[in-house]
């Protein structure tokens, strides 16, 4: 299920910056916090053909994924279906399995809902629902991707990003090191699972810091024309303007900093500048084509992936 257009004005925090270690309680919205975590997408999956080793084909898999997690997540239940076709030698060969979309190899450790937003865009997403995949036991394309590396791949990938968006976000990561096993386990516990209390009682401490405290925004922008992504270095105190309220810097303001051929100010009819594309392509976040008049930190705080990156997809034609 695709999510709805979000309205951002009914969340957006309007306060004036509050008193460090504080975080204004309407600046988060857990319900939508919620939504997001419960939004899925049907997908389908079949087995590569040169993989199989049985005269009969198997049938394909229909499942929903949760967006905001990973491959790994529908990992067991495509293997339950597929590991009778291949030889015994491959079942347990994980470094060479992947997924791909129309030849396009899939990442192990980037959100699913991500790659859907970069790879499919908006305006082809009800024609490419369910979205259809191919499911590999060999041939793993080492030149674009990152191998699966056995079953505790998700945990050190995960805790490793999380530690670059928390060095990103507060300027070190002693938080991130030290925190206990078992809430390390728990989080992890909350991921594979996909249990939301499990995951969000550990992780909000970490994603809910006061303006004041953040350093950086931590922000991935990926481009379907890219097998990359670009990370912006985006200080949340502007050095160009020290006066400007961080809590007034939008996802447009990012945007046109960052890339200057692809975004652009402009005055509206009203008179006030606004940033606009200079070219038509999707800009899409949490699967809703993005409003550039969102705040930088209103997004940090509700619209963060699970290791607290926000994540923006260009899909071009």
């Amino acid at each position: 299920m695709q999510k709805s257009q979000i309205n951002q004005s009914q969340y957006i925090n309007t306060q004036q910056i509050p008193q460090k270690n504080q975080v204004p309680a309407d600046a988060v919205n857990m319900e939508l916090r919620r939504r997001l975590w419960d939004g899925q997408l049907p997908i389908k999956v079949d087995l590569a053909l040169n993989d199989t080793i049985s005269i009969e084909k198997p049938r394909s898999l229909y499942i929903m994924a949760p967006r905001e997690n990973y491959f790994f997540y529908i990992l067991n239940e495509v293997k339950s279906l597929f590991d009778p076709y291949v030889s015994s030698d491959r079942k347990d060969s994980y470094d060479n399995m992947w997924f791909d979309f129309n030849n396009t190899p899939l990442k192990w450790n980037v959100p699913i809902g991500v790659q859907f937003d970069t790879i499919v865009g908006i305006k082809n997403k009800q024609k490419d629902l369910p979205w259809c995949l191919t499911f590999h036991y060999k041939d793993f394309p080492e030149e674009i991707n990152i191998h699966l590396q056995g079953l505790n791949f998700l945990k050190y990938h995960y805790i490793n990003s999380l530690k670059e968006s928390h060095n990103l976000r507060m300027g070190q990561g002693s938080e991130i090191l030290n925190i206990q096993r078992k809430d390390e386990e728990r989080m992890i516990q909350g991921i594979t699972q996909h249990n939301f209390e499990n995951f969000w009682e550990v992780n909000q401490p970490l994603c809910d810091k006061n303006v004041a405290e953040l350093k950086k925004y931590a922000i991935r922008v990926f481009c379907n024309k890219h097998h990359t992504y670009l990370q912006p270095n985006i200080e949340v105190n502007s050095t160009v303007d020290p006066d400007k309220n961080p809590l007034t810097v939008t996802l447009g303001d990012v945007l046109a900093e960052t890339f200057p051929k692809l975004f652009e100010p402009q005055l509206n009819d009203k008179g006030d500048i606004e940033i606009v594309k200079k070219r038509e392509f999707d800009v899409i976040v949490q699967g809703v084509e993005a409003e550039f008049s969102t705040p930088m930190y209103w997004l940090s705080l509700n619209l963060a992936y699970l290791d607290n990156f926000i994540y923006i997809s260009f899909h071009m034609s």
